[in-house]
């Protein structure tokens, strides 16, 4: 998570989609739905990137040979 790093084009996105999270609960009837347009509010103010990001570590064994690892989403550690 990135602070000031959008573009405007990502900026004019969300806040359109704020303004449809603001609107649409309101026309069917459940506004305190219109309460999730508050995080895409912020994040847009504070221009937040959002990234998929994996660590990439790589360590070298007793055998002289370099081993990968990769740590997924769900934290799993993958060796070669």
């Amino acid at each position: 998570m990135q602070f000031f790093s959008i573009s405007i084009a990502t900026a004019i996105l969300r806040f359109y989609l704020m303004m449809a999270l603001v609107i649409v609960p309101f026309f069917l009837g459940a506004p305190l739905f219109a309460l999730l347009a508050c995080p895409v509010f912020l994040s847009t103010i504070l221009g937040i990137k959002f990234s998929l990001s994996l660590d990439i570590q790589t360590k070298k064994s007793t055998n002289t040979r370099l081993e990968k690892s990769v740590i997924t989403e769900e934290g799993l550690l993958l060796s070669n």
